[in-house]
C-alpha cells in the first residue's frame, strides 16, 4: 500500500510562484522544440548550427528534470541523484545557446540550481 506524501506548502508556493514566473518561457521552449523537431522531420529548414539543435532538443529533458526536482522537493521525497545532474547539464546548454531567453525563465533557474545544491 502506497503512503500519501506530505506537501510542504511553504515549498509548493514558492515552486508554484517560480514556475508561474517562467511560464512564457516554457510556452517559448515548447514552441522552439516543436518547430525544430518538425524542421529536422520534415528537412524543410535549413538548421546547420548544431549547437542550437543540440539545445533545442536539450529544452524537454532540462524542464522534465526540473519538475522531478521540484516534485521530491516539495514532498521531503528521493529522486535518483542523476536528475540533478542531467538536468543541471541540459539546463546549461539550453542556457548557453539561448542566452536571450534566459531572462524569461530566469525564476525556474534559479530554483534549479538552488535544488541541485539541496537535493
Amino acid at each position: 500500500m502506497m503512503r500519501a506524501r506530505i506537501i510542504d506548502k511553504r515549498r509548493m508556493r514558492i515552486a508554484s510562484t517560480c514556475w508561474l514566473l517562467s511560464a512564457l518561457g516554457l510556452l517559448a521552449s515548447i514552441s522552439v522544440f516543436m518547430g525544430t523537431v518538425e524542421a529536422l522531420a520534415t528537412g524543410t529548414s535549413d538548421i546547420g548550427d548544431s549547437e542550437f539543435i543540440a539545445g533545442c532538443l536539450l529544452l524537454p529533458v532540462a524542464w522534465t528534470a526540473l519538475a522531478r526536482m521540484c516534485s521530491a522537493w516539495v514532498t521531503h521525497g528521493t529522486i535518483s541523484q542523476w536528475w540533478p545532474h542531467v538536468g543541471m547539464f541540459a539546463g546549461l546548454c539550453c542556457a548557453a545557446t539561448f542566452t536571450v531567453g534566459l531572462l524569461f525563465v530566469l525564476p525556474c533557474s534559479l530554483l534549479a540550481i538552488y535544488l541541485w545544491f539541496e537535493l
